[in-house]
């Protein structure tokens, strides 16, 4: 019964798949009614694609790692 009512809540937010970009307090108030950030919304969905569209990381990582940086090196 808990997941149906949590389920109708969540479609009714109308953010599909981008509800996995909040945090759980966040996801807890959305469905208490509460507003959320959409432009925070929409930066994480930026750098989610960024990431996403980097090559794999290197399997073992000694010191500091910039992706970004790392990204640029790669042939």
């Amino acid at each position: 019964m808990i997941c149906i009512a949590i389920n109708t809540k969540w479609v009714h937010t109308g953010l599909n798949e981008k509800i996995f970009l909040l945090y759980l307090e966040e996801v807890l108030a959305l469905l208490a009614g509460q507003d959320f950030d959409a432009y925070l919304l929409e930066k994480r969905h930026i750098n989610y694609e960024r990431q996403l569209a980097m090559p794999n990381f290197p399997g073992i990582i000694c010191g500091r790692f910039m992706p970004e940086e790392w990204d640029k090196a790669v042939p």
